[in-house]
């Protein structure tokens, strides 16, 4: 999960022997690798800000669970 202080994102170190830390891209959501139901969430909030709390939570098709993935060039 990222942790966002004074403007800076931080994550959590990676622990590959935790399968809460594995997620892969499927279509339009990251969801985890063992977890299909799990998927990468922009927790909802009532003010906009620059630096969002995000974290998993079960899919339901919301907005906040979808993302667009553009190529580098």
């Amino acid at each position: 999960m990222f942790n966002c202080t004074a403007g800076e994102a931080f994550l959590r170190p990676f622990d590959q022997g935790n399968p809460k830390h594995h997620w892969i891209i499927v279509g339009d959501r990251i969801q985890n690798k063992f977890e299909s139901n799990l998927v990468l969430d922009i927790y909802k909030s009532t003010a906009l800000s620059t630096c969002m709390k995000t974290g998993e939570y079960e899919f339901n098709g919301g907005e906040n669970q979808l993302w667009t993935f553009e190529p580098l060039l």
